[in-house]
């Protein structure tokens, strides 16, 4: 994970600061996604292929959102990201 983000962020504060930023997302949709599934999935959602999906206990959590928001947050201030845009 961290030798391919690298070469897209560089070495640099930016990859410190993306992987800061996908350790707390990855923990706070761990968290979130374990207390959903404390609960019975409501009737109306039960029909819902990808909430379903996520309620069931013998799936893994989605870290690659995390990953992606994270990504989104920090690349426009590195270093690749300001050659191709000009500065």
């Amino acid at each position: 994970l961290i030798a391919a983000t690298a070469l897209w962020m560089g070495y640099s504060i930016e990859l410190l600061q993306y992987v800061i930023y996908s350790a707390l997302l990855g923990g706070g949709l761990t968290l979130l996604i374990l207390g959903m599934r404390q609960f019975p999935l409501p009737v109306f959602m039960i029909g819902v292929r990808w909430i379903a999906r996520l309620h069931d206990s013998k799936v893994g959590v989605p870290y690659g959102i995390t990953l992606a928001i994270a990504g989104i947050l920090v690349y426009p201030a590195t270093p690749i990201f300001a050659h191709f845009i000009g500065l």
